[in-house]
């Protein structure tokens, strides 16, 4: 790059996205180290009032569906995830209500057995894509423009980083439609 341009969004992007997902794994593996050293009472970590930390898998998924039930007529949600299994009922009841007022559906799984499972959980359900692609990267889920639930599992840990910015949902929306093309 010449010296003194400035770069375009894309890398700009990118660079953001990178580091998202650096704090969020520096973030897990201190959590998951302290979890381990000496087991905490709570599952959530309220960081500020536009972030919170999951240090579960079950709190996340919960936060998954409240968050849906936050979606208007018109909302996108969107999300990606490399297995896509075990969700609870309740994660699919949340979907299946508000596709009932008008929220619409994006979602990448996996190709394979797990990518199919959910593909059939979600058959039924109006307003819903899936693609079947690859997944480079941990689960994410959002709704489009408003608030967004970065989630790393690691065998010694778990974080789902939710961020409630309109930049930051932003940012990770524009980073899902770029894997969705």
């Amino acid at each position: 790059m010449p010296e003194g341009s400035v770069p375009d969004g894309g890398v700009l992007l990118n660079i953001a996205l990178g580091v998202i997902a650096t704090v969020a794994t520096v973030i897990g593996t201190y959590f998951g180290w302290r979890q381990f050293r000496t087991p905490s009472p709570s599952e959530v970590v309220e960081v500020s009032d536009k972030i919170r930390i999951y240090l579960t898998r079950k709190r996340a998924v919960a936060a998954f569906a409240e968050m849906m039930g936050r979606a208007h007529e018109s909302s996108r949600v969107y999300g990606q995830c490399r297995g896509c299994v075990d969700y609870p009922d309740s994660f699919f009841a949340a979907m299946a209500e508000v596709a009932g007022r008008g929220v619409t559906f994006r979602f990448i799984v996996s190709p394979g057995i797990d990518g199919l499972a959910f593909k059939s959980r979600v058959q039924g359900i109006s307003g819903v894509e899936v693609k079947e692609k690859y997944i480079q990267h941990s689960r994410v889920l959002g709704i489009e423009g408003k608030e967004a639930i970065y989630v790393i599992s690691a065998p010694n840990g778990y974080v789902g980083v939710h961020v409630r910015d309109v930049t930051a949902a932003s940012h990770q929306q524009a980073a899902f439609e770029a894997e969705w093309e």
